[in-house]
């Protein structure tokens, strides 16, 4: 049986206000096509389907979309609600849905849900687990269990999974092995506790991840994060892709890592505003772009914009930027210090030089200084 791996569609995402709505459409178009011309038998949908837990109203739409493609394609759909998702929203009508083979998980009640295909080779057990928290576990099941890891130890033991038959899990958690696996995905930590993979390695024969927005095999050929469809962050920098699973007798299982083409992709540029202007490409891009000229830009953000419409971020790296004294920004510093002062450290972080270097511009803040308190009296 042949299943392909998705997770963190994010539908809905805006970055800087700036909606995804029409790269998603787009990159699911591609799966969309890919399902077909791969012959993909069902999809395993690992979480993070929408990007909030009270998503809107285009996300709504475009997941229904999703949801009658596959219907009308018949492939059967396992999906997992993720720490973004409203399980109860998510799972709406979700025993109706069943019947036309989407199966979405519920809330955790204290076992986790399994549902059971049958192909050439037998049967095939698929387990649906919702993201979950330790207190989920304590409240459902009644145990006194202190971490997340005793809790999925608890929980997989009770689920009597048959490791003679071909099993596999969908989930949305931080899963990892080691001590350097968890320091560099730490963004995605966000105080949730990590949960060693041995236990899903040893049970099932491949556990489909969502949460992590980078492919990666945590345990090679059992436990992998398929990763985002599409670059959410500026951090994502690695090329996005689908997972194929081929699963046939009991330990026959086989992989095909294929690539996705965004419409928009979401790159960096550094240099002066000219260089960045002369030298623009795929202008359409979401770009964070870093200014490297010594000279003060007026409308920087506005120059940059009417070549790079979907810009979202500007910053400024120069000799100015390195030496910004931010040892004067305490709450009691400010009091402590008359505005002239005030503005003479501005200037210095931003020019690197004193303003009394420049005696013409401190007879002008006097002035300006003195009007203003006139103004007050």
């Amino acid at each position: 049986m042949r299943f392909l791996h998705i997770s963190d569609l994010h539908l809905g995402k805006r970055l800087e206000n700036l909606s995804f709505i029409d790269d998603q459409k787009y990159i699911i178009e591609q799966i969309i096509n890919l399902v077909e011309s791969k012959n993909v038998d069902a999809v395993l949908m690992a979480g993070d389907i929408y990007d909030r837990s009270i998503p809107s109203i285009e996300a709504v739409n475009l997941f229904d979309d999703v949801l009658e493609r596959f219907f009308n394609l018949n492939v059967p759909i396992y999906i997992v609600s993720g720490n973004h998702d409203s399980v109860e929203r998510l799972s709406f009508g979700s025993s109706i849905l069943k019947r036309d083979n989407i199966y979405i998980s519920n809330r955790y009640d204290g076992s986790i849900q399994k549902e059971t295909l049958f192909d050439d080779f037998g049967e095939l057990n698929v387990y649906l687990m919702p993201y979950i928290s330790t207190m989920n576990v304590r409240v459902s099941n009644g145990v006194d269990v202190d971490t997340l890891n005793d809790a999925f130890k608890f929980i997989i033991k009770n689920a009597n999974v048959d490791t003679t038959k071909r099993n596999i899990i969908v989930a949305h958690q931080f899963i990892m092995n080691t001590q350097d696996e968890i320091e560099l995905f730490e963004n995605y930590l966000g105080g949730t506790q990590k949960i060693d993979a041995s236990m899903f390695a040893k049970t099932f024969d491949y556990t489909a991840l969502g949460h992590i927005h980078k492919p990666y095999w945590v345990v090679k050929g059992k436990v992998r994060y398929c990763g985002s469809p599409l670059k959410y962050s500026l951090d994502e920098i690695e090329e996005k892709s689908l997972t194929i699973v081929d699963i046939k007798q009991k330990g026959n299982v086989s992989f095909e890592e294929i690539p996705l083409v965004p419409k928009r992709d979401l790159r960096c540029a550094k240099g002066t505003l000219k260089d960045i202007l002369e030298n623009a490409i795929n202008t359409d891009d979401y770009m964070s772009v870093t200014l490297t000229d010594e000279d003060y830009i007026v409308g920087a953000m506005d120059k940059v914009r009417n070549v790079y419409p979907n810009v979202v971020k500007l910053s400024f790296e120069n000799s100015r930027t390195k030496y910004v004294d931010t040892s004067k920004t305490s709450a009691d510093s400010v009091e402590d210090r008359s505005v002239l002062e005030l503005f003479k450290d501005f200037y210095r972080d931003i020019y690197s030089e004193d303003l009394e270097e420049n005696p013409s511009y401190v007879r002008i803040l006097h002035e300006v200084f003195n009007t203003l308190q006139e103004l007050q009296e």
